[in-house]
């Protein structure tokens, strides 16, 4: 009789970008790691000793935040096998329940999106707000590019623009909101929505965008300026 049995391939495991970052702890930066513990109180520190020590807490906190993001990697990865096998691995791990909502809230921004500038603070905020993927991209280039702090990077999502203290330049609000606003719209109407829509529908959205277009036009008329002025400057 022929076998008709299928054998079942296990789901592949995802690529965890720390693994790629983090530090071997057995072999990284153990002399000066060794050293600040030998230093006695009243020890002189030197440039170089404080330099060296400096230099090993910083690798040891990007090692922290590395094992962060392969942690909720690991963890969302179980998950999505088994929530038992989840369970097994937080008990593994140590993780209470907040230290396991956190970690799946990380790992709820793909790897090829998190952004090295940012602490496993600010994904976690990603994580935990209902944004598309281009959202999640957009919020963290916006946390990147306004120095925001995890606190800043929620209320800023909450309220829909830039929260912080590094204000937009000219002192307007930044633009991200509305490029938000505008990227949910089309997520909504679809690849095709457009071409779906009647006259009366049509001739509404291009009143509403009106404004938009405008100033789009007149911030390229202004580059083309500055770039006549700084092209005549350079002859």
């Amino acid at each position: 009789m022929k076998n008709t049995h299928t054998r079942k391939t296990a789901p592949a495991s995802p690529r965890i970008a720390a693994t790629d970052v983090v530090p071997n702890p057995d072999t990284q930066d153990q002399p000066a790691i060794r050293g600040m513990l030998l230093t006695s109180k009243g020890a002189t520190i030197t440039a170089a000793n404080k330099a060296e020590l400096l230099r090993a807490a910083r690798a040891l906190s990007e090692a922290s935040q590395a094992w962060a993001y392969y942690e909720a990697d690991l963890l969302s990865f179980a998950k999505s096998l088994n929530p038992e096998i989840a369970a097994e691995v937080c008990q593994i791990l140590g993780f209470g329940y907040s230290a396991a909502r956190k970690a799946l809230a990380i790992g709820k921004v793909s790897s090829e999106r998190r952004r090295k500038e940012l602490r496993p603070e600010h994904h976690c905020v990603i994580g935990r707000s209902n944004l598309t993927a281009e959202e999640q991209s957009l919020w963290l280039q916006a946390a990147v590019e306004f120095s925001l702090s995890p606190r800043e990077l929620h209320r800023s999502i909450l309220s829909g623009h830039i929260v912080g203290r590094k204000k937009a330049r000219g002192g307007f609000k930044s633009p991200y909101a509305v490029k938000l606003a505008f990227g949910r719209w089309m997520c909504g109407m679809g690849a095709d929505g457009i071409k779906n829509l009647s006259k009366p529908a049509l001739e509404s959205i291009a009143q509403d965008l009106s404004g938009i277009v405008a100033a789009y036009r007149a911030i390229i008329d202004q580059l083309n300026q500055v770039d006549m002025i700084e092209n005549e400057g350079a002859k």
